[in-house]
């Protein structure tokens, strides 16, 4: 099965309610989705594509801005996302 089986979990929402609270249920369920859909045997770049992809348009404007000297840390610095 590919990710494309899977319903994508709903974006991170980092502007209304409990963000610790919403952050807890959304990275369940992209560790559901992740390993439900096969990802987690995915190279570490494409596991943190979809993590971003995952987290939606305000997360990744954040996560963007993060300056990194490494760029492969940028990627596991997204998979810590969960």
């Amino acid at each position: 099965m590919t990710e494309a089986n899977f319903r994508l979990p709903n974006p991170l929402n980092l502007t209304e309610g409990n963000l610790s609270e919403q952050y807890k249920k959304w990275q369940r369920q992209v560790e559901i989705y992740m390993e439900a859909s096969g990802a987690t045997s995915k190279p570490p770049r494409t596991q943190a594509a979809i993590i971003l992809h995952c987290a939606g348009p305000q997360a990744l404007e954040v996560f963007d801005q993060l300056n990194f000297e490494d760029e492969g840390k940028k990627d596991r610095m997204s998979q810590k996302l969960l």
